[in-house]
Formats: structure tokens, C-alpha cells, sequence
């Protein structure tokens, strides 16, 4: 009993993310890569939490042969970069155009995992993995996790303009909370209560895909309504320099509904959902408003470039429809402009958009690069 008195900590927070586990398996989307990383990580943090905590209560009551501490040790020291590198992927997944590691760092990553199980199967082999010196030699394995948690950092800071303020600043923290203290279990050489800071962290990781699901359209992976209010409040707060906007609208759309179902019209509305990501990936939000509207917001874009943007959703559209895998052509219809801080709120600054983009849509003109009032540009396609 005074054994587990001991080691309450680790038993509290092993039950805790044990919890977690079963309800997220049961709350997040079947079959999403956020699901799958997430699950991954809580089970490998369990197991290394387990077999450290069982090892430890096995040491102070009974004397076991060497070799099984060295094996626990040793399977502990290959599998602990794991939950970073997890992260790292968690952390990449989570844009709705997932970050892609470049084929270099994957180079230097995977020679770091070489390089620690190398180590691993030499300390094995030696008496490295005894009880004085086994916290010692974690400075390897924690040292890459800090490689990738940095890694991660980056990550985040170089998508920062397609998160929300609200998400990047809790991501943001929660990836520098975990580095700062992954870089205090190296400098210091304490690892007694690291796999109790890593089930917290996935603790908070869960909340982290929570509220990316909270201001996310569930059907096509776009921001929702809930997360453009939030884009906007912020910008009314602030004193950016400028805000455009794009005001889109799928021509037809009722008509794919009509003649081909349901289940073709959310095909459409995802694929264009995903031709917009993919042109504004580093430069805009992009929004679905209502059931085939869409908006696209961008922070300093000058209104030339925001044309040029346009040229290539409709060349993608384009390419998409002459792949002839679907009995019906995407069309829209859009309008575009700028807000300066005039009179005028930013909601008014939409609202002229949205009118602009309907008439439009109603006098079917192809306008390319033509000034409207206001500063607004129209097009359809």
C-alpha cells in the first residue's frame, strides 16, 4: 500500500488519461487522421506510464534479474521520441491542408529515431540500463523529442494566418508548455514525472481538436460561422492595415441536388472547398457561410493579387471539370474588395460584397480585372 501511496501521481494521472482515451474513441469522427494520431499517443503514453510505474514498484519490493529492468528500459528509451514525433504529425494534421514535412527533415528525422535505437541496443548490451544509471542516459531520447518539439513550434508559427487568434495562441502555448518542460527534464536530469506531464499535455491536445471541430463546417472542412465572428470581432479590435474579401457562390447548385442527389451535391461542395484551400493556402481563411456560399478572408493582399488568386480557383475548376468523372460542371460566381477602416462597419464592407457578387451572378458577365464601385470586383465562372 505506502508502494502506490508513492506513486500516486502517476496512478492519478494514468486513470485520468485512460478516461480520456475510451471518450475520445467514442466523441471524435470515425476514421479522421486526428482520431487515429490522437489515440496513438494516449496508448503509447499509457503503455510507457505502465511499464515505468510497474518497473519502479517491482524494484522497491522484490529483486528481479537484470535483464528485465534492461529490457523495460530499453523498450521505454526506443518508443519515448514517439510522442513528439506523434505531436509533430498531430500538429501538421491540423490544418485543413495538412502541413507536409519536406522530404529532407524526414531524412533527419528518421536518422535521429536510427540514432537512438542504436543507442538503445548498445546500452542494452552493456550495464548502462542498471538502476544508477538509467536516468542518466534519457538525455538521448528526450533531446530528439525536443528536436521535434521545436520542429512542431515552427510548424504552428509558419501557419499561424490560416488559425484563428484564439487557436494560435493555445496551441502556440500548449507546444511551447510541452518543449520548456521536455528542455528542463534534459538540462536538469529529472524524469521521474515526465509521463505524468505527457498525459496533461494530451489532455490538452484533446481540447485542442475539440475546438478546431467547434469552428469547423463538418461537411466540407471549411470555417464556419461561429469562427468567422471570431475572425471579425479580431479584426475590429485591432488596427490591421487592411482586410479583403472574397464572396463566392456555386451556379447551379440546385440543380446537381435536383438531378444527380444529395450525396453529388456535397461532392461538389467539398471539392470546391478544397480547390480554395489549396489556392489560399498561405494567405487567406476560408469560410462556408451558407449551404453553397462561401467568403475568403485575407489580411494585406493587395486587390491584383487577389485577382490572380482567382485566375487559379478557376483554372482548378476548370481542370476539375474537364477530368469528366462527373456528369456536371462546377460554375460561380464571386466578388471580391478591400476594407480600409472607412465609415462604414466590416460587416457592411460583406454585406456590399455579397450584393455585388449576386448581381453578378444574376446578369451572368464575365468581368475580368474591371473596377466596380467601392472598390469591388466581380466575376463568374
Amino acid at each position: 500500500m505506502q508502494t502506490l501511496i508513492n506513486h500516486q501521481l502517476t496512478i492519478i494521472s494514468f486513470g485520468i488519461l485512460f478516461l480520456f482515451l475510451i471518450y475520445a474513441n467514442c466523441v471524435l469522427e470515425k476514421k479522421s487522421v486526428m482520431r487515429s494520431l490522437y489515440l496513438s499517443a494516449a496508448i503509447l503514453n499509457l503503455f510507457l506510464t505502465l511499464s515505468n510505474l510497474l518497473l519502479k514498484i517491482l524494484l522497491e519490493n522484490y529483486t528481479l534479474p537484470l535483464v528485465i529492468p534492461r529490457i523495460i528500459r530499453g523498450i521505454n528509451f526506443i518508443a519515448s521520441p514517439l510522442l513528439a514525433y506523434t505531436f509533430l504529425l498531430f500538429v501538421s494534421n491540423y490544418f485543413a491542408n495538412p502541413f507536409r514535412i519536406k522530404k529532407q527533415t524526414g531524412l533527419v528525422i528518421n536518422l535521429l529515431f536510427f540514432v537512438n535505437t542504436i543507442a538503445a541496443i548498445i546500452f542494452f548490451r552493456t550495464d548502462i540500463f542498471s538502476e544508477k544509471l538509467a536516468t542518466r542516459v534519457y538525455i538521448i531520447p528526450f533531446s530528439i523529442s525536443l528536436i521535434l518539439l521545436s520542429y512542431s513550434i515552427y510548424v504552428i508559427f509558419k501557419r499561424r494566418k490560416l488559425l484563428l487568434k484564439i487557436e494560435y495562441i493555445y496551441i502556440m502555448s500548449v507546444s511551447t508548455m510541452i518543449a520548456t518542460v521536455t528542455a528542463f527534464e534534459v538540462i536538469l536530469n529529472k524524469t521521474g514525472y515526465i509521463w505524468c506531464f505527457n498525459s496533461l499535455a494530451l489532455i490538452l491536445m484533446f481540447v485542442i481538436i475539440q475546438q478546431g471541430e467547434l469552428y469547423k463546417d463538418s461537411l466540407t472542412g471549411a470555417r464556419n460561422r461561429q469562427a468567422l465572428k471570431k475572425c471579425l470581432d479580431c479584426f475590429e479590435r485591432r488596427n490591421l492595415r487592411r482586410l479583403s474579401a472574397v464572396m463566392l457562390d456555386l451556379d447551379y447548385f440546385k440543380s446537381i441536388n435536383d438531378l444527380y442527389g444529395h450525396s453529388e451535391g456535397d461532392f461538389a461542395l467539398k471539392a470546391f472547398v478544397k480547390v480554395l484551400q489549396r489556392v489560399y493556402l498561405n494567405s487567406g481563411i476560408v469560410f462556408r457561410t451558407g449551404g453553397d456560399e462561401f467568403l475568403v478572408l485575407i489580411d494585406n493582399k493587395s486587390e491584383p493579387q487577389i485577382h490572380d488568386l482567382m485566375k487559379k480557383v478557376s483554372g482548378a475548376i476548370e481542370k476539375f471539370n474537364a477530368g469528366g468523372n462527373k456528369p456536371y460542371s462546377i460554375k460561380f460566381s464571386y466578388a471580391f474588395g478591400t476594407y480600409n477602416r472607412t465609415d462604414k462597419g466590416v460587416n457592411q464592407f460583406l454585406h456590399e460584397i455579397d450584393l455585388q457578387m449576386y448581381n453578378n451572378k444574376n446578369g451572368k458577365k464575365r468581368i475580368f480585372g474591371e473596377g466596380l464601385q467601392s472598390g469591388i470586383y466581380a466575376g463568374i465562372l
